[in-house]
């Protein structure tokens, strides 16, 4: 379904550099109809799926997760990337506070 809404974007875009007169209320109608798609998704992974791995895995395996994450982050991203991320999150956190998932992640030590 997702792929119907973003092929109806690009037809509409399409449609706007020729000039249709229906493509931006059919790009307004694709957006939106993707946007509920991708809501409904999200909130499905955060309020089921996360939860439901999170508590299926013992506290061992979140501490090989923990370790492993920062092995492949100090070889791939390095200390002065990670301090540009985290400078990012606090900000993109203080226009968009963290929920209840995103914290127990961070408390994870991921």
């Amino acid at each position: 379904q997702g792929r119907e809404y973003v092929d109806a974007l690009r037809r509409a875009a399409a449609g706007l550099k020729d000039g249709s007169p229906t493509a931006a209320g059919d790009a307004a109608r694709a957006a939106a109809d993707y946007a509920e798609l991708l809501s409904h998704h999200i909130l499905k992974e955060n309020n089921i799926l996360y939860p439901m791995a999170m508590s299926s895995l013992p506290n061992e395996a979140w501490t090989e997760l923990a370790a492993a994450f920062a092995r492949v982050e100090a070889e791939r991203m390095g200390p002065v990337k990670r301090v540009a991320y985290e400078a990012l999150v606090a900000r993109l956190e203080a226009v968009y506070p963290s929920t209840t998932q995103a914290e127990a992640w961070r408390g994870c030590g991921v």
